[in-house]
């Protein structure tokens, strides 16, 4: 597996891939008070996560 970025689920030990190469990027990313949404910002564009929709 490449390296980069995921999230990884430390209750269903499920994990997934952002997309992003881990070469030359770093993320830096927030939450929502609720914990719901992830957001992050790459090469000048937003993204948003929402947990609630991984299944």
């Amino acid at each position: 597996m490449p390296a980069g970025v995921g999230l990884y689920d430390l209750d269903t030990g499920k994990s997934g891939s952002l997309g992003v190469q881990g070469e030359g990027y770093s993320i830096r990313s927030s939450t929502d008070p609720t914990g719901r949404l992830i957001s992050y910002t790459l090469k000048g564009d937003l993204h948003f996560i929402d947990l609630a929709k991984i299944r």
